[in-house]
């Protein structure tokens, strides 16, 4: 458990990934992007005006909890390399903020799930489909890691 930790540690002190092109950290985010060519999407996917309203206003309810999450997402990182620089940093407090972190992490995925359950809720069925097969696309094929959303 210990090297576990330590090997966190290490990996906690790399450097943060650059700024994303929205100001935000990291690189932009697919939904970021997508977002950026949102017009034209809707247009492809022949959106009628309440459907676009409620997909912009989902995408931004989503990006403003997203920004609160990462921001909690990061201080828990910060806090853990702070302990595990440390030596006087006890085991239980190493683990509880590596727990915090982890928490964090996890509600940023989670963050991603809803919007996309909620694009479901708005878009018509074939308008998904049609919609996952857009980003497969600009993917250039790849379906990524985890398969093809659903």
């Amino acid at each position: 458990m210990i090297a576990l930790l330590l090997a966190l540690g290490t990996a906690l002190a790399e450097p943060p990934p650059p700024p994303s092109d929205d100001g935000g950290p990291g690189p932009a985010s697919e939904d970021d992007r997508m977002m950026r060519h949102w017009s034209e999407i809707a247009d492809k996917l022949a959106l009628d005006d309440k459907q676009r309203d409620d997909v912009e206003k989902l995408y931004f309810d989503n990006k403003s909890a997203r920004i609160d999450i990462g921001a909690r997402e990061e201080k828990a990182r910060l806090e853990l390399e702070r302990l595990m620089r440390d030596p006087a940093s006890d085991e239980k407090s190493i683990v509880k903020a590596f727990d915090a972190q982890v928490a964090a992490e996890n509600e940023l995925r989670k963050n991603r799930l809803m919007l996309h359950l909620g694009l479901r809720k708005v878009l018509k069925p074939e308008q998904w489909e049609q919609l996952i097969s857009m980003r497969e696309e600009s993917r250039g094929g790849r379906q990524g890691a985890r398969g093809r959303e659903r």
